[in-house]
């Protein structure tokens, strides 16, 4: 399995949120800001334009790094001064928009809404995946783990069961 494709999962929640606008006859903003640079701006474009949507509003791009604002379709970036106004409303948006999403995942995974795919292994609970989690920092990095690692953070038979669900060819 690969991580995660930024652009695909750009190009996916840009195609269901106006997909849904589009079918419930609702009215469309003027301005969208994507944040990142022209790759996910050319990813979000490419949704609007697969739902005929070209045109029914305008797509801008947000790159952290330079603080650059790229516009669909040009090449050049528009490099505002860095403590103009039009800079800080956008980087304002942003911020709030980053500030939404993350309280939002934290009160889902409160909530239990979310499971990992540690989760998922049989004999593999809860507590032994946040552990896991905890020493290992995601689910790519434990893949990539040793039985013997494994086991330094939950013990030898949960160690083994995490490891052979990653690693299925390796089973006895």
């Amino acid at each position: 399995m690969t991580g995660i494709n930024d652009f695909a999962t750009m190009k996916e929640a840009v195609s269901r949120r106006y997909k849904r606008l589009r079918d419930e006859k609702q009215a469309f903003p003027q301005l969208v800001i994507i944040d990142g640079g022209k790759g996910q701006l050319s990813a979000a474009a490419e949704a609007v334009s697969e739902l005929g949507l070209e045109g029914a509003m305008t797509l801008v791009g947000l790159a952290k790094n330079e603080e650059e604002i790229f516009y669909s379709h040009d090449q050049q970036s528009l490099k505002l001064p860095y403590n103009s106004p039009g800079l800080l409303l956008i980087r304002r948006i942003r911020d709030e928009v980053h500030r939404f999403g993350i309280t939002h995942h934290r009160q889902q995974r409160s909530k239990g809404t979310f499971t990992n795919e540690l989760e998922t292994i049989p004999g593999i609970g809860k507590q032994s995946a946040e552990m896991l989690l905890k020493s290992f920092r995601s689910v790519k990095q434990i893949r990539e783990k040793s039985v013997e690692e494994i086991e330094s953070v939950v013990g030898r038979s949960r160690a083994e069961l995490v490891y052979n669900y990653f690693h299925p060819s390796t089973q006895d």
